[in-house]
């Protein structure tokens, strides 16, 4: 990971650049005793940004290329497939404050999206153009922003969307929260075309949210606590969801589907000196049913009713330490509901060193152990995750001001 940043009197340009490859042994199916199978994924994303603010406005310009490559290989059953997804995208953004409680912002992207190879019917591409305002109402202790979308694709004119947000500040350092929207989401690329098993018939899924929460915020000179929850709702119609079949996966439309629930959330920093603490919790709880007769009010497959993460970090002065326990629960994983994966808890391990060449570069050293405990991992039916294994990366940020 790399970036650069200059600094203008009124504007910053920004670059930066991130690279990630992993070699993988894919596990034997259901199908076969062993398996020789190894898979190589390379991820790459680009890009550079150019944002103004000055006086009542403000306005910004980004573009950017995706690239993401996977390599399988298996002699067993003479399988050797090399695909890869290209996105390039330009996007910008206008800001200006019209009067002193209210701004209007305008947004606008085009994406552009090809796939290729051996794994997809033919060199797909998907034409990406969104349009996008918002209007923020800001008074005292209540805040209010309205979003509107309307996007076109190259298969049509996609469904018009909305999400009104507000948030008020209330006595004693609490707050609250109200969320309401319409949200879709058009078929991704490998939805559509990926074989076997994509599907090109796949219908547009759409939906209504709404979500409601309380919060509190407590900050001194040397604690900041912060805890929330948020309850949540959803009604989706055509969701797309990739279900296990004999033998290939295959992408499909459900029938409306309900998702409720909620978050919870736990933050305490602690400053002395030089040492820094803190101690993070995020708990969820998802009800999430089909609407089928034969489903009997179940949990939709590899959607856990539960998940929590635990995380403790300890800084002195450049140096950190961060442990973080996980925790999921059962995830049915047929479409019969005859089979599941039960619970799994599992700890990573972080350290992270900091190095500051004055004010304008600095270089981010990170060494981490995942799944510490050597657990038995799997998210996905027959497809066991890593053990204990490692990684570590450098990040380098230059600004230039």
């Amino acid at each position: 990971t790399g970036s650069l940043a200059y600094q203008f009197k009124h504007a910053v340009l920004t670059a930066k650049f991130w690279y990630q490859t992993a070699e993988r042994e894919i596990p034997p199916t259901l199908f076969e005793a062993l398996s020789d199978a190894k898979q190589n994924d390379n991820q790459t994303r680009m890009y550079i940004s150019y944002d103004r603010l000055k006086g009542e406005y403000s306005w910004g310009l980004k573009g950017g290329i995706l690239t993401d490559r996977i390599r399988y290989n298996s002699e067993k059953i003479d399988v050797h497939a090399d695909n890869r997804v290209l996105t390039g995208f330009l996007k910008g953004h206008f800001d200006k404050s019209i009067h002193p409680d209210w701004t209007v912002g305008f947004q606008g992207e085009v994406n552009y999206v090809t796939a290729k190879t051996e794994n997809y019917q033919s060199g797909e591409q998907l034409l990406w153009l969104k349009n996008a305002a918002s209007f923020t109402y800001e008074n005292g202790a209540f805040k209010s922003n309205l979003q509107l979308r309307q996007d076109l694709n190259s298969v049509g004119l996609m469904p018009f969307v909305f999400q009104l947000q507000n948030k008020i500040k209330l006595p004693g350092n609490f707050s609250t929260s109200l969320q309401v929207g319409r949200y879709y989401r058009f078929p991704g690329i490998d939805d559509l075309y990926w074989q076997p098993g994509g599907n090109a018939d796949l219908k547009t899924e759409r939906g209504y949210q709404g979500e409601v929460g309380i919060a509190y915020h407590f900050q001194s000179e040397v604690i900041d606590l912060r805890i929330g929850l948020q309850g949540f709702i959803a009604t989706i119609s055509d969701q797309i969801q990739w279900i296990p079949g004999i033998p290939f996966w295959e992408s499909q439309n459900l029938h409306a589907v309900l998702n409720r629930g909620f978050d919870g959330t736990f933050e305490l920093r602690f400053t002395s000196g030089r040492w820094h603490f803190l101690h993070k919790q995020i708990h969820s709880f998802v009800r999430s049913t089909e609407d089928k007769v034969d489903l009997e009010n179940k949990q939709r497959i590899y959607v856990p009713k539960y998940k929590s993460t635990f995380n403790l970090e300890t800084f002195y002065k450049s140096l950190g330490v961060i442990l973080t326990w996980n925790y999921v629960s059962d995830i049915f994983t047929t479409a019969d509901y005859s089979m599941r994966i039960n619970n799994q808890y599992w700890v990573d391990f972080e350290l992270l060193y900091k190095l500051e060449f004055g004010q304008r570069s600095q270089v981010k050293i990170h060494f981490g152990i995942n799944n510490l405990t050597n657990t038995d991992l799997m998210m996905v039916a027959n497809r066991p995750l890593p053990l204990r294994h490692f990684s570590t990366g450098i990040k380098y940020t230059l600004h230039a001001f």
